[in-house]
């Protein structure tokens, strides 16, 4: 886990690091944009339940 959230990381980096990283970032998740331009990242989840019966 990292220490610090990323917005805290980019808050002291000039102006064209935070262009560049911005640049990078949307290069990766542009694959992920629905028709909408919303970003759809593929999850997964495994839901169960149940009960214990008896002793």
């Amino acid at each position: 886990m990292c220490a610090y959230p990323a917005g805290a990381l980019l808050d002291g980096q000039p102006a064209a690091v935070v262009d560049r990283v911005r640049r990078a970032y949307d290069q990766v998740s542009a694959a992920y944009l629905d028709p909408d331009g919303r970003l759809a990242l593929p999850t997964a989840a495994l839901l169960a339940a149940g009960t214990v019966t008896g002793p």
